[in-house]
């Protein structure tokens, strides 16, 4: 068994509250988005300024060569001090090598696979946003020294941001939805009343048909046996009957049988006009109209 189908009103209702659900969802994640990318922007400036500045004014290119990691233990405890706002930092050689970390067991490995490190080798800064801690990759660079000689990977603690983030996004999808949801009743009463007015307008011109179907046969109906008396009445006419109240008589009867009849032929038009929109007050207040015309003539 087949499951019924849909009508078009109920149709249009899934289809606007699948339209406006996606809408609202689709805002909430752009806001997301949106701040998302203006924090990592200002954080990658913020990186960029602090590192390149700071680099050159606590470092040199050799303290990036991974042989000297006693030496450059404190020296890049120092600088790390000197970083505003900054928490964690790991230093990458040109090849990629961690030269320093607060987690010695990391010193002198690779990481082929964070494409981050490969880009701020480039000479690229990047920046990656994992969970409240706003992570940056900044190439260094030195004016006695060509192309990048390092990479410094800064940990800033964005909670705060994070958290202003996500707030914000909330609000956009609660006032996404309720908006939504306003405008999904509002569309689903308008189409509403839209339907039951059709609907109204559809019954009433299937009445209307109906009744013209009835109209045609009572005209056929009653105008053929009007036919009949008409010529009876013209054969007795003929047949010599002259006695004048008998005249005047059967003249009063044509004249009222011709009235029937004029009335009789104009009741088609009821079913002609039945087949136009909207014209069911019209039609019948024409016909009132043509029959109050007639008893008056």
């Amino acid at each position: 068994m087949r499951p019924p189908r849909l009508s078009w009103l109920q149709g249009f209702l899934l289809a606007s509250a699948a339209l406006i659900s996606a809408v609202v969802i689709v805002s909430g994640l752009a806001v997301g988005w949106f701040f998302e990318h203006h924090v990592l922007t200002h954080e990658e400036e913020h990186a960029v300024n602090v590192v390149q500045s700071q680099a050159r004014q606590h470092l040199v290119p050799a303290d990036f060569d991974l042989p000297r990691w006693s030496g450059a233990r404190k020296v890049f405890e120092a600088f790390a001090q000197e970083l505003p706002g900054i928490f964690r930092i790991k230093v990458y050689d040109r090849t990629g090598r961690l030269v320093w970390s607060d987690e010695p067991r990391l010193i002198g490995k690779t990481f082929p696979a964070d494409h981050s490190l490969e880009n701020a080798l480039r000479g690229n800064v990047a920046t990656v946003l994992k969970g409240s801690a706003a992570e940056a990759y900044v190439p260094v660079t030195f004016p006695q020294a060509a192309g990048v000689v390092g990479v410094i990977e800064t940990y800033r603690d964005v909670t705060q941001v994070v958290l202003e983030i996500r707030r914000t996004q909330r609000l956009i999808w609660g006032a996404g939805g309720g908006m939504g949801l306003l405008l999904y009743v509002a569309l689903g009463l308008i189409v509403w009343k839209a339907s039951v007015k059709e609907q109204r307008a559809i019954v009433e011109k299937e009445r209307l048909a109906a009744a013209g179907q009835v109209v045609v046969g009572l005209h056929h109906e009653i105008l053929n046996p009007l036919t009949g008396v008409l010529g009876a009445l013209q054969v007795l006419k003929q047949d010599g009957i002259a006695q004048p109240e008998k005249a005047e008589a059967l003249a009063e009867a044509e004249a009222a049988i011709r009235k029937i009849e004029q009335l009789i032929r104009r009741l088609p038009t009821l079913r002609r006009a039945a087949s136009t929109a909207y014209v069911g007050v019209t039609t019948m207040l024409d016909l009132e109209r043509s029959c109050a015309e007639e008893e008056h003539t």
